[in-house]
C-alpha cells in the first residue's frame, strides 16, 4: 500500500502579517565545536569506543550517511545538556533581540516538538516562564511538520486580533536514537529555530499567500518511538526510536512525491524564492525542489551541516538563509510528519526582504 490521498485543507489569502525576523540556535552555541559531530563522532557517541569493530561487524561503512542521504556533521547534545528548553529559549532571545521586542511586547507563544522533555508540560510555557513572558502559550504537535503547523496557526491568531506572535520549534533527537537503527540514527541533530510575526495593515502585501495540510493512510513501521505510553510494567521500557521499514519510507516517499505535487498545483511558480523543506535526505531535497521549480542548494548545505532537524529544519534554513543577506518576494515551505501528515505554506516576504 502506498500513500493515499486524501481531503486537503486549503488557506488562501491571510495577508497583512509580516515575518520580522528569524533565528536559529544549536548545541555547539552551547557546548563550542564538541557538540558538533561527523560519522566517525556520532558513531562513537553511538557505539562507545569500539565503534569501528561494530561498524566492521555490520558491514556498515563510515562514508555511507554522507554519500547516499547527504549528511556530513549533525549537532548533537551531550548527556548535560543543553535541554529543548535551553536550545529553543536562546532560539527565541536571538529572535526578539532581532525584532527589536521585549518579553513583554508580543501575546501569543507557539511551540512545536516532537521530542518533549515531559508528558505532561506545555513546552511553549516553558518556554515563556524562561523569557519571562506574559503570553499566551501554545504547543502544537505535528511531527516534522509542527514546525509550519506552529507558524500557519500563529498566522490566523494575528488575522484575527493578536498583534505580535513568537513562533518557536525544537527538536532534541539525540537521546532518543537507537544505535542499532541503521543509516536513521545518524541522519538527525538537535536544535530549535523561531520566528518572529506581527500584524500590519490588513491590506499590506504580505503574510500566508497559500496552505495546504492533509493526512495520508501509512502502514509499515515508522522512524518513532515502538514502545506505547504510558509505560507498561515488565514491558520494553526503551523509548527509542526505531528504524523505519521500507514500507513505510515507500508511504512517506509517495506523500512528499503527492504533497509537493499538489501544492505546484495551486501556488504560482516564483523561481526566485526560499525553499525552506523539511530537510531528511539528498534526494527527498531535491525532487521536491525540481517538482516546485525552486533551488534546493540552500537547504541541501543546512542538511549537510546541520542533520535533520525535524520541525525545527524549515525554520532553521530559513534563519540560515535571512542572515546571509537574501533578497527574496516569497518563501516556499513543505514538510511532511509521522502519521502521515502534509503540510505546505507560501508566505509573502514584506518590502524589507525584497529590496
Amino acid at each position: 500500500m502506498r500513500a493515499s490521498s486524501a481531503s486537503t485543507l486549503e488557506l488562501r489569502d491571510q495577508r497583512g502579517v509580516a515575518l520580522r525576523c528569524a533565528a536559529a540556535a544549536y548545541p555547539s552555541d552551547f557546548l563550542g565545536p564538541t557538540a558538533r559531530l561527523d560519522a566517525a563522532g556520532a558513531y562513537e557517541r553511538l557505539f562507545g569506543p569500539a565503534w569501528a569493530d561494530e561498524l566492521a561487524r555490520t558491514g556498515r561503512t563510515l562514508e555511507h550517511v554522507e554519500r547516499v542521504h547527504g549528511v556530513r556533521t549533525r549537532h548533537w547534545r551531550s548527556p548535560r545538556g543543553p535541554t529543548a528548553v535551553e536550545l529553543g529559549t536562546l532560539a527565541a532571545r536571538r529572535c526578539l533581540e532581532r525584532a527589536g521586542w521585549r518579553a513583554s511586547e508580543f501575546d501569543l507563544l507557539v511551540a512545536a516538538t516532537s521530542t518533549p522533555e515531559h508528558a505532561t508540560k506545555c513546552l511553549a510555557a516553558q518556554l515563556g516562564a524562561q523569557l519571562g513572558a506574559g503570553a499566551a502559550a501554545l504547543d502544537v504537535r505535528g511531527g516534522g511538520a509542527g514546525g509550519l503547523d506552529a507558524w500557519i496557526s500563529a498566522a490566523l491568531y494575528l488575522r484575527a486580533g493578536a498583534r505580535r506572535a513568537l513562533v518557536i520549534a525544537v527538536e532534541c533527537t539525540s537521546p532518543w536514537l537507537d544505535a542499532h537503527s541503521g543509516s536513521s540514527a545518524l541522519l538527525f541533530g538537535d536544535g530549535a529555530a523561531a520566528l518572529a510575526l506581527e500584524r500590519v495593515d490588513a491590506a499590506a502585501d504580505c503574510g500566508l499567500e497559500l496552505a495546504l495540510q492533509s493526512r495520508r493512510d501509512g502502514v509499515g513501521r515508522a522512524f518513532s518511538v515502538g514502545a506505547t505510553l504510558p509505560p507498561t510494567p515488565g514491558a520494553d521500557e526503551r523509548y527509542r526510536f526505531d528504524a523505519p521499514d521500507e514500507e513505510y519510507q515507500a508511504c512517506v516517499a509517495d506523500a512528499w512525491s503527492a504533497c509537493a505535487q499538489e501544492f505546484a498545483q495551486n501556488a504560482a511558480p516564483d523561481a526566485s524564492g526560499v525553499f525552506a523543506p523539511y530537510a531528511v535526505t539528498r534526494a527527498q531535497v531535491t525532487a521536491c525542489a525540481a517538482t516546485l521549480g525552486l533551488d534546493p542548494r540552500p537547504a541541501l548545505e543546512h542538511l549537510s551541516e546541520h542533520g535533520a532537524l525535524g520541525c525545527a529544519g524549515p525554520l532553521a534554513i530559513l534563519a540560515r538563509e535571512l542572515d546571509s543577506g537574501v533578497r527574496a518576494n516569497s518563501i516556499t515551505a513543505i514538510a511532511v510528519g509521522g502519521g502521515v501528515r502534509c503540510a505546505a505554506l507560501r508566505w509573502r516576504l514584506s518590502q524589507e526582504w525584497t529590496r
